[in-house]
């Protein structure tokens, strides 16, 4: 054990093994459930010198309120190469057979792209951090300063043939807004007749860094300048 604490109503504590047996003895002598699946990720992180953090509710402390109320948690570590660690999703015997899509937000001094090879990835946003935008999202501030990027990364992938995490690399640098149309109908009888009244209206909009305002924002902090 590296270390432990409290945030909010977690208990948390940070691991660090030799082994994955040594891993799962940990987790059984503080019962800490994990499916038998989780093996080989466990074996792998490892064997890479991945570091492991645990959350436990403290006791008392949902008072009738239902885990759904949880917000997310936010991690952060620095490394030469930034990673988003996907393997462990996939690690319980249910997600084997399931299709994943994550959206991954990168902020760093350069435009990133999905290095790994066995998942789908695509742009979906890239853009230059300015005044504006600081100005408009407190929470870009916090995190990124005048001239980082924001990437913004569509990532799809299968958990019966994922075999590695999220590895992101520098890529060029070019400005990138998606498009999407919003199709609105009203008035529309259950045959959609439009000589019922039905309207269809139409719109298309420039992607914008608005998603950081989104609950499920996931921000991975990649700025090279900062690494050791």
């Amino acid at each position: 054990m590296l270390g432990g604490g409290r945030v909010d109503v977690f208990e948390w504590v940070l691991l660090e093994a030799s082994s994955s047996s040594d891993l799962t003895d940990w987790l059984d002598e503080n019962d800490f459930p994990y499916d038998s699946y989780a093996t080989e990720a466990f074996d792998s992180y490892v064997e890479d010198g991945f570091k492991f953090v645990t959350f436990r509710v403290s006791p008392d402390e949902l008072d009738g309120q239902d885990c759904g109320t949880f917000g997310p948690i936010a991690l952060s570590f620095e490394t030469d190469a930034p990673i988003v660690p996907l393997r462990i999703a996939t690690a319980h015997e249910d997600a084997a057979w399931k299709s994943f899509a994550w959206t991954v937000y990168a902020v760093s001094d350069t435009q990133l792209e999905a290095e790994s090879t066995d998942l789908e990835s695509n742009t979906r946003f890239s853009g230059a951090v300015d005044d504006d935008a600081l100005n408009q999202w407190p929470a870009l501030a916090e995190i990124a300063e005048i001239g980082d990027r924001v990437t913004e990364l569509r990532v799809q992938f299968e958990g019966e043939s994922l075999t590695s995490d999220l590895r992101l690399r520098a890529t060029a640098t070019e400005d990138f807004r998606r498009t999407e149309t919003l199709i609105q109908v009203t008035g529309c009888d259950d045959d959609g007749d439009a000589s019922s009244g039905c309207a269809v209206g139409s719109s298309s909009s420039a992607g914008r860094i608005s998603w950081l305002m989104l609950g499920a924002l996931f921000l991975l902090r990649a700025r090279r300048r900062a690494q050791r």
